[in-house]
């Protein structure tokens, strides 16, 4: 053991250890804000699907400004600022200035830091440039596609068909967003108002849900659709998505019922922790049923009397990107449930095979517009319940009735009913 001299320990008393650790206090990882909702994807969910939280076109917002290969849009979105404050392509005019739009930003700016993850490493004024431009450019973006502004004939945009579709996929990227409070200030610096009138609810909603409907698993008719009233203020336009799945008021009124079932529970036996459900095709030998549920809400499930009802989801080129950023917004915010989640590892437990899709092909739940055969989509299902995990599973009791009116079943003798299926269910149940 080395000799402590009066030299040493002046060196490393307790005054130094001391500074030294403080230092490290002041790099050290602090929870997010409140406001935070604009977050790095969890390392854990980047580990077999990466490419699914990447832009592939354009950066928005300050995670991935400057990344090879993106590089090319910056002059573009700068065409579209130029575009908007000139009012280009557009009928009535309004006095729209640089420095107002700065302004306006500037006003807000350290509210909209808070929104991402920390830390960042840009600049303030940086940063304001930032929100400045690609907000402006998305509001451009969505007035050219719900047709307010005339696109010019050269815009590679809306002259490229695959420009545009990739573009609408990055805007759905949970590291891709800036704050939707943000755009509101923009666009009511920048939209002339005798043009509103032509979309008279809620505006910046309705354009931006009619570019990204494409997106969404579910049908709905637009203008009735944004006649609804939304339980919070969306965040960005991921969270407007989140939103518009999860927290909506149906069209009637009605409130968001996320699982019903009305058989018998015990609800002291009932437990809120994931479990897997059989697969289609197991369940209906079983003799459970399968039919189209209602078309309001995907995550609304029923089951009664043998017959489970399931909404219709439409799976689109980039329903399952959409998905894996859901989940990741999900997982990163302290204070959303797990509904997305339990509904994705539902659909994953409940296709197992092209048998299973093919199954709910025929009846009408699932509308595949992938192009892909019934083999692709059982994957996509199985690609979707990769790393989620979940604290709350909203399905726990209705999948445990389903599993025991499969087991009752069985013990009656149901001659379809494979012996070796006993464990799948439980002796239990």
């Amino acid at each position: 053991m080395p000799k402590v001299t009066a030299t040493n320990v002046k060196e490393y008393g307790p005054g130094t250890i001391a500074e030294s650790i403080k230092k490290k206090l002041s790099y050290m990882y602090r929870l997010p804000s409140q406001d935070c909702s604009i977050f790095r994807v969890p390392k854990v969910l980047l580990r077999k699907n990466v490419n699914a939280y990447a832009p592939a076109l354009i950066s928005i917002g300050p995670y991935h400004h400057g990344k090879e290969g993106l590089e090319a849009m910056e002059a573009l979105k700068l065409g579209y600022l130029y575009g908007l404050l000139n009012q280009l392509g557009r009928t009535a005019q309004k006095d729209i200035t640089l420095e107002d739009l700065v302004s306006g930003v500037m006003q807000h700016a350290s509210h909209a830091y808070s929104y991402y993850e920390q830390p960042l490493t840009i600049e303030k004024d940086k940063f304001i440039e930032m929100m400045v431009i690609d907000g402006c450019f998305i509001l451009e973006l969505l007035l050219k596609f719900v047709g307010i502004v005339e696109p010019d004939t050269t815009d590679p945009i809306f002259n490229k068909p695959c420009i545009l579709d990739n573009i609408r996929r990055d805007l759905i990227l949970l590291e891709n967003q800036i704050p939707w409070y943000l755009l509101q200030v923009l666009y009511i610096q920048s939209v002339p108002q005798d043009q509103d009138k032509l979309f008279t609810n809620r505006d910046l909603l309705n354009y931006s849900l009619s570019f990204l409907q494409h997106t969404l698993p579910v049908k709905f008719n637009l203008p009735e659709f944004t006649q609804q009233t939304f339980k919070v203020e969306p965040k960005h336009l991921l969270d407007l998505l989140y939103c518009t799945i999860v927290y909506s008021t149906l069209v009637d009124g009605s409130t968001l019922i996320i699982s019903k079932d009305t058989d018998d529970t015990d609800e002291n036996q009932m437990s809120n922790a994931w479990e897997p459900v059989p697969c289609v095709k197991d369940l209906s030998q079983a003799g459970i049923k399968f039919q189209k549920g209602s078309e309001s809400n995907i995550l609304s499930l029923e089951f009664s009397n043998g017959v489970f009802k399931i909404p219709p989801m439409i799976i689109y080129k980039h329903t399952g990107c959409l998905f894996f950023n859901l989940i990741a917004l999900e997982q990163s915010r302290y204070d959303y449930e797990d509904k997305i989640g339990s509904y994705v590892l539902f659909l994953n437990s409940l296709i197992k095979t092209s048998g299973d899709v093919h199954m709910l092909r025929e009846n009408g739940i699932i509308d595949n517009w992938l192009g892909s055969d019934e083999e692709g989509v059982s994957n996509f299902f199985k690609n979707l319940g990769q790393d989620v995990y979940v604290n709350n599973f909203f399905h726990a009791g209705l999948c445990q009735n389903v599993k025991k009116y499969a087991n009752t079943q069985r013990q009656k003798g149901a001659s379809t009913f494979r012996p070796w299926m006993t464990s799948l269910f439980g002796a239990g149940l």
